[in-house]
């Protein structure tokens, strides 16, 4: 019965796959930033993560860095707290930012088995951003689009700049038992509609966007494991949809896609993993990962399109994760 309910969640899940854009390969290198009910969902009492991601369109570049810290409290470690600080921008790009975050999350186990576990979590984060004019390079898909320049004639000033506090909604759910685990996470983000113009003038809002990432993992043995894993976003959320392109608002950038991939994990004295990636068929992506320790896992990724004349972003990625 709960594994029929698991692929039910699974599938429900899927087919309404709509989310938050931090746009990277190694999504799991930044799990504050899929939802706030990650937090803490790890082995362990402290987990630190860093990635970096440079990014690359029409001989044009954009870097995108993360740190995270989270600790768990209390006697029982079902509460944790977190802490992340991510950077976007370059000496070429025009648009750039910050984002600090707070989170915090707690769980609690749905059996006397404890074999289903659901997290609940929260986020406050404070972001800024800047825009100069002069540059004149830009490219949507190589941004976070955590802001939007829309005023684009005559602006008196070289240098735009603004910020804006922000709340976030997480939702997970695990179950394990065995040689089988499922992960689910939802994450909310933008619960307030804060204004994201980084012209102060204009009134543009941000809508609520969704995040949603699952993933399966099968263990064949002590050594061998596959783990299937997905993850969506959309760039705004419309329940009424005009029909023509030229109404819709100006807080979406129309960026709708999923990320499937194939991961095979092997245990042993140095464990290691090899894993491919598809965007949405836009494009493929290789990740492989060493563990140097039991507690400490390096990644490296590489993405390339599969179709330039449709999408022409290509990704170069690596993360680093400590576990204590």
């Amino acid at each position: 019965m709960k594994l029929k309910i698991t692929i039910a969640l699974s599938l429900l899940f899927h087919l309404n796959s709509k989310a938050q854009d931090p746009r990277i390969t190694q999504y799991e290198s930044i799990p504050l930033l899929i939802s706030p009910a990650n937090t803490g969902n790890f082995e362990g009492d402290l987990r630190a993560t860093s990635s970096f991601s440079r990014l690359s369109a029409n001989n044009l570049h954009n870097y995108f860095t993360n740190i995270g810290l989270e600790y768990k409290i209390g006697d029982s470690k079902s509460t944790a707290i977190g802490i992340s600080y991510s950077r976007s921008g370059s000496n070429e790009f025009s648009m750039s930012g910050d984002y600090f975050g707070l989170s915090a999350s707690t769980f609690f186990h749905l059996d006397e088995n404890k074999k289903s576990m659901l997290r609940l979590g929260i986020q406050a984060s404070y972001i800024s951003g800047s825009y100069q004019v002069s540059k004149d390079k830009y490219n949507n898909w190589l941004d976070v689009n955590s802001f939007i320049y829309t005023n684009n004639t005559n602006p008196t000033q070289d240098i735009l700049k603004n910020n804006y506090l922000n709340f976030a909604l997480g939702f997970g759910y695990k179950y394990e038992n065995d040689n089988i685990r499922f992960e689910s996470n939802l994450g909310a983000y933008n619960v307030l509609n804060p204004k994201y113009d980084i012209n102060k003038e204009n009134e543009t809002k941000l809508r609520i966007r969704y995040s949603f990432s699952n993933s399966f993992r099968y263990a064949f043995n002590q050594l061998n494991a596959i783990k299937f894993s997905q993850t969506s976003w959309q760039e705004g959320l419309y329940l009424n949809q005009s029909p023509n392109p030229t109404n819709l608002p100006l807080d979406s950038l129309r960026i709708s896609e999923s990320i499937f991939g194939l991961n095979w994990e092997r245990s042993g004295k140095t464990p290691y993993s090899l894993g491919v990636y598809s965007r949405s068929f836009k494009s493929a992506s290789l990740i492989a990962g060493v563990s140097f320790s039991k507690n400490l896992t390096a990644r490296i990724s590489y993405e390339l399109p599969l179709n330039e004349k449709y999408y022409n972003v290509s990704q170069f990625g690596i993360s680093l994760i400590a576990i204590k």
